[in-house]
């Protein structure tokens, strides 16, 4: 009993167009062409690979499994394509990256339409565990996030370090402060976005690395509400640098006392690679790095604070 061709092409198919409606249209087959592939690999190992959700599917574990030795004939043969059909093979086609931090990846972005314009890109936003996790699952070729654990299956490269900073109304006090370290910070209510992200994670080290407490008084979903509340006065905001858009009523302070950085990757599946939007993007980003000398002046530990992404005062 041996897998056949078709049989692994639905599979793949399916799980990466999230259903079996898609599949069969990027396959260019019947629906029912695909259902009666997969059903007929699971009758025959007696296995169950999709959870049904009404018209969306699931992976179960073994489907997750499967996928991870299966996914990567769909990517050998993208990648054998490719090699055939020359570098003009990125025209047309879609990059798609997931990002949890837009100031680092917009201007490559920007980089790589400039040099590939007949490639279409889709950008993602979320926190880094969820760019991760649309990296694994096919959903991304590239993520560009903070990575503090690495999975096995990913490779990266660095791109900045980022230092954590503390957000504050234009007006507050501490604006005027000559150092502002992490203590003071902790006197004031603190603002805070819920879901895991690599900011609460150092923020969580760094506290208890000092043995201190906050007193959350909001959590909010997304950056965005986070700003907005610290701009009405609600409280303080830890944030890493980069994070923090211009904002005439915002005031950002570098923490004079924390040296701990949330380091950026470019991240990518090691076995997608060969991939051309992959590798395409990867050699703009080594390129861009190099250009840069390594990390950026906002990323310099020796400055007081980082550059001015909002409005200060003297």
């Amino acid at each position: 009993m041996t897998l056949s061709q078709a049989q692994i092409r639905a599979f793949n198919a399916v799980v990466h167009h999230g259903g079996f409606t898609a599949a069969a249209t990027a396959l260019e087959i019947s629906q029912p062409a695909v259902t009666a592939q997969v059903r007929q690999l699971e009758e025959a190992y007696g296995v169950s690979l999709f959870e049904r959700l009404g018209r969306e599917v699931r992976l179960t574990a073994v489907g997750e499994q499967l996928y991870r030795l299966t996914g990567q004939v769909a990517d050998l043969e993208e990648a054998a394509d490719s090699l055939l059909k020359g570098q003009e093979v990125l025209a047309g086609q879609v990059v798609k990256i997931s990002t949890a931090t837009p100031q680092l990846c917009m201007p490559l972005v920007a980089a790589f339409a400039a040099r590939h314009p007949r490639t279409k890109m889709e950008v993602t936003l979320g926190n880094s565990g969820e760019a991760v996790a649309r990296l694994l699952d096919s959903a991304a070729d590239v993520a560009i996030a903070p990575v503090l654990h690495q999975d096995e299956r990913l490779s990266s490269l660095i791109l900045d370090h980022q230092h954590l900073c503390v957000v504050m109304p234009i007006e507050h006090r501490l604006a005027l402060a000559s150092r502002v370290t992490l203590e003071m910070v902790t006197a004031h209510p603190l603002i805070q976005r819920l879901g895991p992200s690599a900011t609460q994670r150092l923020v969580d080290k760094v506290l208890k690395g000092r043995g201190l407490r906050t007193r959350t008084s909001l959590w909010l979903s997304t950056r965005e509400a986070v700003y907005e509340a610290v701009a009405a006065g609600l409280g303080l905001a830890l944030v890493l640098h980069r994070d923090c858009p211009p904002d005439s009523r915002l005031y950002l302070r570098r923490l004079a006392d924390v040296e701990e950085t949330v380091t950026e990757r470019l991240v990518w599946v090691t076995r997608r690679a060969r991939l051309p939007g992959v590798r395409a993007f990867i050699r703009l980003a080594e390129e861009e790095t190099a250009l840069a000398g390594g990390l950026s002046p906002a990323a310099d530990p020796t400055r007081a604070d980082p550059p001015s992404l909002v409005s200060r005062t003297g």
